[in-house]
């Protein structure tokens, strides 16, 4: 049975909300999870953090490196492949058409990121920068080195699953952590594998130093060993801890729900680390994961008895959601006496990650001060309303 057999073919129409829940209600295999993450982070966040990019004026390209691993086996991985390549495509070529075009070229790996061998020299050559988007025959640890090298200083943004098949060590990923240029690090985490390295390591001293290299650390042997979804936890935080010294910004912990019933999530047994050092990344991830919450949980109704009032619910529950975060940006503005409103909605963000959009944030501020809860100095005069104007940096907020 091919495992993507239910996709759309590549030129095809499809309903494409319609087959999304129809994959999502059922349980997905290993292949599909990793595919649902690309196919979310290509969707929502590469093309907003994009025309990000390219409104800076300062880069002219930037890379999407996918090492989660696409064979070119089987059928119906090849057609996985087309698809995504596809995808990529088009939306390189909506960034050329923007006003401030960028372009984007993207690289699939096709062993994923964690096999190691030693090439021979000819294998070794044969693995040089692509000049265009395509598909690799190498893992990430085979050709980390050429790529970083061929990126030079371009912005990029990293797929990566540091524990496949081979456990990264912290070394691994010391060159792209290291980057000067804007670095989007997304590690994909399935708690399978955290279990199962776990295991190893308390029966096999390499294996344990493998775990504490990757990890800074040896808490983990701390972890109870009879709570598998603390030890899922603990790893995933000490990982974070390891990581976070080399962003100012603190790392989000993500995880994607899907259906499993109706009127009913679940999230997927997998974590995504996402670590960048830029507030626009930052905030595009942000309402991405906003969207596509939403969006699923709309799908979860569909097709229930009472659909209307789940809906109505839900519409119900942001409503409650929008009153308690004016109260909380009033609340909190007031207490540490926060003058700027980008510093005050960062914080917001960090705190609420994937709970509100930006846009929301924004009108709910705007809500505000209209309401005179809070009055704003305003730097510069401007023909635009005061109702419609957003706070800037050289704004200043003023707390009744």
């Amino acid at each position: 049975m091919e495992l993507w057999a239910d996709l759309p073919k590549q030129g095809e129409q499809s309903d494409d909300s319609t087959e999304l829940s129809t994959r999502l209600r059922r349980r997905l295999s290993e292949r599909e999870m990793l595919q649902l993450w690309r196919e979310w982070l290509l969707s929502d966040y590469v093309p907003t953090y994009g025309r990000s990019l390219g409104a800076s004026r300062i880069f002219r390209r930037f890379y999407w490196v996918d090492a989660l691993g696409i064979s070119q086996v089987k059928r119906s991985q090849a057609t996985l492949r087309s698809q995504t390549l596809h995808s990529i495509e088009e939306i390189a070529q909506n960034l050329t058409r923007e006003e401030r075009p960028i372009a984007l070229s993207g690289l699939l790996l096709e062993a994923g990121s964690s096999r190691r061998k030693e090439l021979s020299p000819e294998q070794s050559s044969a693995l040089s920068m692509p000049k265009k988007s395509g598909i690799l025959a190498a893992s990430w640890l085979e050709i980390s080195s050429t790529l970083l090298a061929g990126m030079a200083q371009s912005p990029a943004i990293f797929l990566l699953n540091p524990l496949g098949i081979k456990l990264f060590s912290a070394d691994d990923l010391t060159a792209v952590v290291q980057r000067a240029v804007p670095t989007e690090l997304f590690l994909l985490l399935p708690h399978k594998q955290i279990e199962y390295y776990l295991q190893l390591a308390r029966k096999n001293p390499q294996s344990a130093s493998l775990i504490t290299n990757l990890l800074r650390s040896d808490r983990w042997k701390t972890l109870p060993q009879d709570k598998i979804e603390q030890q899922i936890s603990g790893f995933i935080q000490l990982f974070k801890h390891t990581l976070q010294r080399h962003f100012q910004l603190p790392l989000q912990v993500i995880s994607l729900p899907v259906p499993n019933g109706p009127a009913s999530l679940e999230p997927l047994p997998q974590t995504l680390l996402f670590a960048t050092r830029r507030t626009d990344s930052l905030f595009a991830l942000n309402d991405a994961l906003c969207r596509y919450q939403r969006e699923r949980q709309k799908q979860s109704y569909e097709g229930v008895l009472g659909e209307e009032w789940f809906q109505a619910q839900a519409q119900s529950s942001l409503a409650s959601q929008h009153n308690e975060l004016a109260q909380r940006i009033h609340q909190q503005g007031q207490a540490q006496r926060i003058r700027r409103w980008p510093d005050l909605r960062l914080q917001l963000i960090q705190q609420h990650f994937g709970s509100f959009t930006l846009a929301e944030y924004d009108a709910i501020l705007q809500e505000l001060l209209l309401k005179q809860s809070i009055h704003c100095i305003w730097q510069k005069k401007s023909s635009q309303p005061d109702k419609e104007r957003i706070p800037g940096n050289n704004d200043t907020l003023m707390w009744n």
